[in-house]
């Protein structure tokens, strides 16, 4: 299910959703049919949850092993 999708489902509806982002509801459905644009994909992650994108450092590296510290 698409971010949008999601956050359809959170509002209970295009128009509900439309007046919590103070956009029309047409707005939300081009949406639907020609995508919605990264600043408004982005909003719609940080406000319902989804955030498909793993941070960067997870992407270039696994983390290091912790090494224990003899106690003297």
């Amino acid at each position: 299910m698409s971010i949008l999708e999601i956050a359809i489902q959170a509002e209970d509806g295009v128009g509900r959703l439309a007046d919590s982002l103070d956009i029309a509801p047409n707005v939300i459905s081009n949406w639907r049919k020609r995508g919605v644009p990264k600043p408004w994909t982005r909003v719609l992650e940080m406000r319902y949850g989804k955030d498909s994108r793993p941070p960067p450092a997870a992407q270039a590296q696994e983390p290091a092993a912790i090494q224990e510290v003899p106690h003297v």
